[in-house]
């Protein structure tokens, strides 16, 4: 299986060509740019996906664009077990609908560059490390 197309340099065109599309305003999308720059900067290798591309695709759930549209439960779902499972909580750029996070944030968590589709519930979730988030609501 393929690795998902989400890292090196196509993560800054993925993004900006995002930025573009939905931010309006010329001096709004100059701040984003400048910040992706500084969150991409900060990150390095860490910004790269890890995760295998959907069969037959280039991106892997989290990174497609559309994925979740059809696989709302799914991509949830599997955020969640990320959540409980991995080592480093690194979920730059992902594409997610409507999440509700845990109880307890143990490990620090990396959502810079994310996509929420939906509402990021956080209410009664207590923090013991860092949070790095960067979420945008997608208004497409």
């Amino acid at each position: 299986m393929a690795k998902c197309a989400y890292r090196g340099k196509r993560t800054r065109k993925i993004e900006e060509k995002w930025i573009n599309d939905n931010v309006e305003d010329e001096e709004e999308r100059g701040r984003k740019k400048e910040n992706l720059n500084e969150i991409l900067k900060g990150l390095g290798e860490k910004a790269d996906c890890r995760l295998e591309a959907i069969p037959g695709g280039e991106f892997c759930i989290f990174h497609d664009p559309d994925y979740w549209k059809a696989h709302s439960d799914e991509v949830r779902e599997e955020f969640l077990n990320h959540l409980e499972r991995d080592k480093e909580w690194l979920f730059i750029g992902f594409h997610l609908p409507s999440i509700k996070l845990p109880k307890t944030i143990e490990k620090e968590l990396h959502m810079e560059l994310a996509k929420l589709h939906g509402a990021l519930e956080a209410e009664g979730t207590t923090f013991k490390a860092r949070a790095n988030m960067d979420v945008r609501k997608d208004h497409g």
